[in-house]
């Protein structure tokens, strides 16, 4: 997982990252995510990054969703936390960032109807 957050973090536009596998709802294992940092002058451009990642990192570590934050959570020792992310998964009720999730090769705004599609079984990642 370091490994993928130092690829992501190295692309322009990305402050810092922070990689971790979510459960999502009528779906087997866990799924990647990525909370990630961005710059406010500069964001990233979501569809090239996707189409580094992709070259960058093996299919299965690319993270399927983001969540863009202005600055990293982090744990009383100054690490990453995770834990309150995992839990919160992609669920937008529960996310205090925006989302967005890898659709035909981009990565695009992960919507209500898209997390009530994934709760109903009708979206195949």
């Amino acid at each position: 997982m370091k490994e993928v957050a130092a690829v992501i973090g190295s692309y322009p536009g990305v402050d810092d990252a922070n990689v971790y596998g979510i459960r999502l709802p009528n779906h087997d294992g866990r799924a990647g995510c990525a909370a990630i940092a961005v710059h406010h002058s500069s964001p990233p451009h979501f569809g090239d990054l996707a189409k580094y990642l992709k070259k960058s990192l093996p299919r299965y570590a690319v993270p399927l969703f983001l969540r863009l934050t202005d600055s990293m959570r982090l744990t009383g020792n100054m690490k990453h936390q995770k834990h309150e992310m995992r839990e919160e998964g992609v669920d937008l009720e529960k996310c205090r960032e925006k989302v967005l999730w890898l659709k035909n090769d981009e990565y695009v705004d992960f919507t209500k109807e898209d997390w009530e599609g994934l709760k109903a079984g009708q979206v195949k990642l």
